[in-house]
């Protein structure tokens, strides 16, 4: 699979960009672009919450409270989980997780998270957005026996060393979750159902040519940043 951005290509951030006609989607009537230009992450966490078959009810964690950990919050719930469990290394980003409907979330930088998740109860599902040794051997920790790991963060070059005879006692189901299928249809859908919460998880818009100075920013935390929306046409000539 091609994708801009990663890995042999080049990325968007551009006044024009020269496609292939299969990447190119029609905006769905009512969309706006900015809503158009969420469709990637939306997509990735509604396939991460397919994988991870959340039944009514069910505990749910999500490890990484990034945009797309934020968009998985929101989509978990519509998919009928119960209670939300949202852990981060960054405070303000747990505090948007609570004001999005997080029932209980974990500052990993001041709290074991395992111990932190046993206030809760063991999780049904854990998605693991950060996809490092530690977390995922949290995530096995974490999961009631029978339950659902699903590792949608990009692990670290070479080979991990898990606990996979405790996953094997638990009888846990592990899978990954890599960006998206070839079709939007389902995030589009999702966002014309108006159901999710956008504006709160972009935190910035900035023209292009203020792009690299943001993406600088958000790379050494510095300010409140989480999605950063970027418009080509501003200020373009």
């Amino acid at each position: 699979m091609a994708v801009l951005g990663v890995v042999r290509r080049d990325g968007a951030f551009a006044k024009e960009v020269i496609l292939d006609e299969a990447m190119v989607r029609v905006l769905p009537e009512g969309l706006s672009y900015e809503e158009g230009a969420m469709v990637e992450p939306v997509v990735i966490a509604e396939r991460t919450v397919a994988r991870a078959e959340i039944k009514t009810g069910e505990t749910v964690a999500v490890l990484g409270a990034g945009n797309i950990g934020l968009l998985l919050l929101q989509v978990a719930r519509l998919a009928g989980a119960g209670k939300v469990l949202v852990s981060d290394v960054l405070e303000y980003r747990l505090e948007l997780a609570r004001r999005l409907g997080a029932d209980f979330t974990v500052n990993v930088s001041q709290r074991d998270l395992v111990e932190a998740a046993r206030e809760v109860g063991r999780c049904e599902v854990v998605i693991d957005g950060v996809g490092n040794r530690q977390n995922i051997s949290q995530s096995i920790q974490m999961c009631k026996p029978g339950g659902r790991v699903v590792v949608y963060g990009v692990p670290p070059q070479g080979e991990l060393a898990l606990p996979v005879l405790e996953a094997f006692r638990k009888d846990l189901s592990l899978q990954v979750s890599r960006l998206y299928p070839r079709s939007f249809e389902a995030g589009f859908a999702l966002l014309q159902s108006g159901k999710l919460q956008l504006d709160p998880v972009i935190t910035t818009r900035v023209p292009l040519t203020e792009a690299p100075a943001a993406i600088r920013d958000l790379c050494d935390r510095k300010g409140e940043m989480i999605k950063i929306m970027i418009d080509p046409q501003v200020g373009a000539i």
